[in-house]
């Protein structure tokens, strides 16, 4: 609590200085976008068509798709909800809140954890900035005692942090059909009153209507209302909090139009109790409620004057019917299949459709958006402006960082990928390193072959540092200026060094391997006369240094012997 007071100053200065900008503030028929943020729950990166599942029946997703920028390198802020909500709601890594609890998925009884009340969110940012601000679906950010207690109000409530209007739950995940989560509390809200009224009606629908009223809502009073952001996490396809869990039990479909939702997948899964078409029924729900709301804004003539940004939270969970497209992992690992998600954003006339390979991550989303929005960014923040590249613009060289103490760390840059695991004690695992250019699944840990990338790469990691965007023209520490590490080799290579201060030409040499396999590396004199054997053995893809040993004044030949053939190098080495 000290620490947020003594941030509050801070707080209450930026948003005095977002307020002074609302007066010139466009109305929705002005430049300025309106904002909707839609969040997936659990969503793998294998479930949509847009992102090549071969089973999954999105047609509203994958036409948003279509109109809009896909990212196809983009990144969660956690492996499971709550971090991931908290990074893309600040623009910081959830670490940053000193909470220790929000680096994983907030329980009932953690009634004292929350986001920080000295945050500012990207709800408060653009609110001050002249929008109206809608939340409609799960907070997971805090819930106080509201839940488990009865009590009117917490610090934590969406409404103390910048949002007009909240309907949905505070914590993550109810029972779909009856809005009670498996410990027996109702949790479902309009601001601070408990909802009744949409008992048996299922969650995804309640959301989609909601939403879809609130754009036409927006609208109805002409172009003279500001413009509006909507954040709409919903909960599916996170599986049900039912009071008798199991993945049959938990992928919960609408009572009455079960059977109408399975027969869709009735050609590739006969079985109704088959998790993956259970899922993907839960999923086409979803996707009738993403095309609901679609429909709202072309009908209301708010489409091309809207910024829609698709994201879903975390990875997929396979027990329960998810699919990462052949990733490794799944939700709660630092791997690609726990934290990179689908991602896509769509502004007609603006954005251009296609595809980017660009990374990005949850963090990017405030600053992104407030840019677009013409709001300005008044603090540090760890995410990076991708208005540019968004509206046509070249890439951005950075890394991207998912810290997280409790299941994984991860860093990404280029074509390397950084994973530090901990034990339950909390200490750190021996890093991995993954080549993603070559190795997608994460299958060949490289960290021994790449000693001095991975420590440089460790060296980036945001702990320690004051928040602030990972770009390679500024130096993050730990490593030489912003320049990324080599990339692997694409083929065997040989080659002698030297050593200019002890006036040797031929010190050393080095081996660069595009795969692993036994080597045997040999050296001779001139008259082919073996001087020494400096290798024979097995040696992990990678580049290889080995130190000559002194032999005679004159020439030397290097010679290297493996699965790739036969490689020679020759110097002359100086006594």
């Amino acid at each position: 609590m000290q620490r947020a007071l003594a941030l509050l100053p801070a707080t209450v200065g930026l948003l005095a200085a977002l307020l002074a900008t609302s007066a010139s503030a466009q109305p929705v028929g002005g430049s300025r976008p309106n904002v909707v943020v839609i969040l997936a729950d659990d969503l793998g990166y294998g479930d949509l068509g847009a992102y090549g599942s071969p089973d999954a029946l999105t047609p509203h997703l994958d036409a948003l798709a279509d109109r809009g920028l896909r990212l196809t390198d983009f990144y969660a802020g956690g492996p499971v909800c709550t971090p991931s909500r908290y990074a893309l709601l600040t623009g910081l890594h959830t670490f940053r809140n000193g909470d220790v609890r929000l680096l994983e998925p907030l329980l009932p009884s953690h009634d004292l954890s929350g986001i920080d009340t000295a945050a500012v969110t990207l709800a408060e940012a653009l609110r001050a900035g002249g929008y109206e601000t809608a939340l409609i679906g799960k907070w997971h950010l805090g819930h106080g005692r509201m839940l488990r207690h009865g009590a009117d109000d917490t610090a934590f409530h969406p409404l103390h942090h910048g949002f007009d209007h909240f309907f949905g739950l505070l914590r993550g995940g109810v029972d779909y059909n009856t809005h009670w989560n498996k410990d027996r509390y109702l949790d479902w809200w309009e601001d601070r009153r408990p909802v009744h009224e949409d008992t048996l009606r299922y969650a995804t629908h309640v959301l989609g209507e909601r939403a879809a009223a609130y754009v036409a809502a927006r609208a109805g009073a002409g172009t003279t209302r500001p413009p509006f952001f909507l954040y709409l996490p919903f909960t599916a396809p996170h599986a049900g909090m039912v009071a008798h869990p199991t993945p049959l039990t938990q992928t919960q479909l609408p009572l009455g139009e079960e059977r109408a939702y399975l027969s869709r997948f009735d050609p590739l899964y006969p079985d109704d109790t088959d998790i993956r078409k259970r899922y993907l029924a839960m999923l086409a729900v979803l996707d009738d409620e993403v095309g609901r709301i679609v429909e709202a804004l072309d009908r209301n003539g708010l489409t091309e004057r809207t910024v829609v940004w698709f994201i879903s939270d975390n990875g997929g969970i396979p027990t329960y019917g998810g699919s990462s497209g052949g990733l490794r992992g799944r939700k709660k690992t630092p791997y690609e299949g726990g934290i990179r998600v689908p991602s896509f954003v769509v502004w007609p006339g603006r954005i251009a459709p296609g595809v980017s390979a660009q990374p990005a991550a949850n963090v990017d989303v405030l600053p992104t958006v407030l840019a677009l929005a013409e709001v300005p960014l008044g603090h540090a923040v760890d995410g990076v402006d991708l208005s540019d590249h968004l509206l046509g613009g070249p890439g951005v060289a950075r890394g991207v960082a998912v810290p997280n103490t409790q299941f994984g760390d991860a860093y990404r840059l280029g074509r390397w990928k950084l994973v530090r695991r901990y034990d339950d004690d909390g200490a750190p695992r021996p890093a991995e390193l993954y080549d993603l250019a070559a190795d997608l699944a994460e299958s060949t840990d490289l960290a021994a072959a790449y000693p001095d990338t991975v420590a440089w790469l460790l060296g980036r990691f945001p702990y320690g540092r004051p928040p602030g965007p990972d770009t390679l023209g500024v130096s993050a520490g730990g490593g030489p200026g912003g320049d990324p590490p080599p990339a692997p080799p694409s083929a065997a290579s040989l080659r002698v060094l030297p050593n200019p201060s002890a006036g040797v030409i031929a010190a050393a040499v080095e081996v660069a391997l595009p795969e692993a396999g036994p080597v045997r590396v040999e050296a001779f004199d001139a008259l082919g006369r073996r001087l020494a054997v400096v290798h024979d053995g097995p040696l992990e893809a990678g580049v290889h240094r080995m130190v000559l040993p002194p032999p005679l004044r004159g020439w030397v030949v290097v010679r290297a012997s493996g699965p790739f053939g036969t490689l020679t190098a020759t110097a002359t080495r100086l006594r």
